[in-house]
């Protein structure tokens, strides 16, 4: 135990030691790969009580330097909220952001604190949203059926004007969905009254998602509307036509169309796209796609 505890400190340390500090991206990748192999030693029967502990020592020892300090804070506070959190069972995906959850026979509607997306059914001015259909079958691939963790936030409401519980919601191996679906370009980064205690998280995942022109940025020009105003308007020798940007006799396939976790790829030499890639990492969390820890997997196909 105490050679594991010591690996990860070290990863720490190597991460710089600059006295004067604001929080980067980089910091973020840092903590997300240590939590994924803290949980991933934890399931195999280590305490996370004991990892908090050591930690908390830890950090007590670099109080001087803010870096480490952050870094360190950030990962205990993570384990602390999992560790004081509930699993529950997807039952039940009703659209990109909102799902049933049920535990011990009794279940709950979560609102997915953060994150808006395009609605698949008519809303009440009639209409389905642009790529509705597609986010939500996202979620449904994504979420049904899966074991999670629902994380509330201080900086938010408990409950919605609907009744719904707000929440973040983490699968198998820290897999955050919010961040996972906006950085796919299923959905929206999206603030209720006050940002959310992971909207760093989600800004960069937006930005992500915008750089890379993917699904909602690149057919619904980037907002919510409605799917009949999906449109391109090109000029012709004629003149205007309205093509849509998704005809009706075309299915646009999402990221996990093609890909399950039931098929063992573990290397980056098994893999045929960029878009698979990411899917085994962040859905199958096979870690060893991304050996630097970056968040990027196999840098031969993601460049």
């Amino acid at each position: 135990m105490k050679k594991i505890i010591f690996s990860f400190l070290f990863i720490l340390c190597l991460t710089g030691t600059t006295l004067a500090y604001t929080p980067s991206e980089k910091d973020t990748i840092v903590i997300n790969t240590i939590i994924r192999k803290i949980e991933k030693i934890i399931s195999g029967g280590t305490s996370r009580v004991r990892f908090i502990h050591a930690l908390e020592t830890f950090k007590e020892k670099q109080a001087n330097n803010e870096r480490i300090s952050y870094l360190v804070g950030a990962v205990i506070e993570r384990l602390q909220t999992i560790e004081n959190s509930h699993t529950y069972t997807v039952t039940e995906v009703t659209d990109g952001d909102t799902i049933k959850v049920t535990r011990n026979n009794e279940t709950k509607t979560i609102r997915i604190i953060g994150i808006d997306t395009p609605e698949k059914y008519p809303t009440q001015t009639g209409y389905e949203e642009c790529y509705g259909k597609e986010a939500s079958d996202f979620a449904t691939k994504t979420l049904s059926g899966q074991i999670v963790i629902i994380e509330t936030d201080s900086t938010q409401d408990t409950i919605d004007k609907y009744g719904r519980i707000l929440g973040h919601v983490f699968l198998s191996g820290s897999v955050y969905y919010e961040a996972l679906a906006i950085q796919e370009g299923y959905g929206f980064h999206y603030i209720y009254k006050t940002p959310s205690k992971y909207d760093d998280q989600l800004k960069i995942a937006e930005e992500k998602a915008k750089k890379n022109i993917v699904w909602v940025w690149k057919y619904c020009e980037g907002k919510r509307k409605p799917i009949e105003q999906s449109v391109s308007v090109i000029a012709t020798a004629t003149g205007v036509q309205n093509i849509p940007l998704i005809p009706n006799n075309i299915i646009i396939p999402t990221v996990l169309n093609s890909f399950s976790c039931s098929v063992k790829k573990t290397y980056c030499t098994e893999m045929k796209s960029c878009d698979e890639a990411k899917y085994y990492l962040n859905s199958c969390n096979i870690s060893r796609l991304d050996q630097d820890g970056d968040g990027i997997p196999c840098e031969s196909l993601c460049q």
